[in-house]
């Protein structure tokens, strides 16, 4: 049971990041999630996500409204125990302004000994100091970490600081998250325990509006890290220094001499002549067996009939994928892949494992082609980026293609 906050600036993946690490575990097992993360209910959660128990719900409170706000204030007195609570722009939701006297009001009615009766918090301070005896979870987002309460912060285990990759350069995508003690700001690199890179399950942005109207984009701050001259510079050092050690026989000394010596000429004995003899001629040697199979090839069926790119089950069902780049273990004859998805008309890269914590399993074809698989449903997926940008259906071999012959 833990109080966690999630702060970074507008875009930087905070909601998303909650709904992916915390909402979809909690569904999956079966709690009670109270927020007021705009467009969460239990309807929604149950059409986009499978194996979700009977016993998880949703508490939607829009605090938007003025008795929003106050049950959010009051939170403590009707939350169930044990539920997930996730407050979003929670800097808003609770206020620094806040007196003593506004604290007062947000007492549990009846006193401390109806709250005990009731097995609840008496107060504000308790119910923050006291959450894990109530078996509580809170999740807190903020774009300013130093916006939320500093009463609620020394009650909190850690923080978590977002930023978009983005930020870097179109080719960059996900975010950046650095643990940091909740007591920090997280402005400097010292302040961080560990740093990670992390992308958002496609999921999630089915469960949530991130915004009042329903749509977002991509920020439209950042530069591009290839426009900047001490990286162009860095870059032609290195290049021209790989230049000069190819064309210069550089790689000779990892490689050794590349030619043969010549060799010596060997005497050879006279044959002596065919004698005659009645033993039968000796049969003719049997030809050799046939290729055995490429490996690539075994427990793979023929390719489906359905267009190229299109996901109809799973958290990817409804979005466009396609192969952007892979990396064949010749050791053990399969491909990891590169997949590219289009979300909201941003490309989001992930790679074969990401897709496989999702619930699928990939079915190599080779470096171009491959089918993805949910529930014994198979999806053929190529390297076809336009046109799975612009939606068009794309044929696929019914057949593999023939081997390379080997020789004999």
């Amino acid at each position: 049971m833990s109080i966690t906050i999630h702060h970074g600036s507008n875009g930087s993946y905070k909601t998303a990041g909650v709904m992916s690490d915390y909402f979809i575990p909690a569904a999956h097992a079966g709690r009670v999630v109270v927020t007021n993360i705009r467009g969460v209910d239990r309807a929604r959660t149950m059409l986009n996500m499978e194996d979700v128990p009977d016993s998880f719900d949703v508490i939607y409170i829009d605090t938007d409204t003025r008795e929003g706000r106050y049950q959010i204030a009051t939170w403590f007195h009707w939350v169930p125990l044990g539920a997930l609570c996730l407050f979003d722009e929670s800097g808003v939701m609770f206020p620094k302004a806040w007196r003593q006297k506004d604290f007062d009001a947000l007492d549990y009615p009846g006193g401390p000994d109806q709250a005990s009766a009731d097995g609840r918090p008496a107060n504000w301070v308790e119910a923050w100091e006291m959450h894990r005896h109530f078996n509580w979870d809170i999740v807190l987002t903020a774009p300013n970490i130093k916006s939320i309460r500093e009463d609620i912060r020394q009650t909190t285990e850690g923080a978590y600081k977002h930023k978009n990759r983005a930020l870097l350069g179109p080719m960059f995508t996900g975010y950046r998250e650095g643990y940091h003690d909740a007591q920090k700001n997280g402005q400097s690199a010292t302040d961080f325990d560990v740093v990670r890179n992390k992308r958002v399950n496609p999921l999630v942005f089915r469960l949530y509006d991130s915004t009042r109207t329903g749509k977002a984009q991509q920020t439209l701050n950042g530069f591009n890290l290839f426009k900047s001259p001490r990286v162009l510079f860095a870059l032609g050092i290195s290049v021209s220094a790989a230049v000069y050690g190819i064309t210069s026989g550089g790689l000779q000394i990892f490689m050794g001499p590349g030619t043969v010596p010549p060799a010596q000429p060997i005497d050879t004995p006279a044959v002596p002549a065919a004698v005659p003899t009645d033993a039968p001629d000796p049969a003719p040697a049997r030809p050799n067996a046939p290729p055995a199979v490429d490996p690539r090839l075994r427990d793979v069926d023929a390719f489906s009939d359905r267009p190229a790119g299109s996901v109809d089950s799973g958290p990817l069902a409804g979005y466009k994928v396609w192969i952007s780049g892979s990396l064949e273990r010749s050791d053990l004859h399969i491909y990891h892949y590169v997949l590219t998805i289009l979300i909201d008309g941003q490309p989001q890269e992930y790679i074969s494992s990401d897709i496989q914590q999702m619930g699928y399993r990939i079915h190599s074809r080779g470096s171009c082609s491959a089918e993805i698989e949910f529930k014994q449903e198979r999806y053929p997926i190529s390297c076809v980026a336009l046109a799975a940008r612009e939606g068009r259906q794309v044929e696929q071999p019914t057949t593999l293609p023939a081997l390379p012959s080997t020789a004999l």
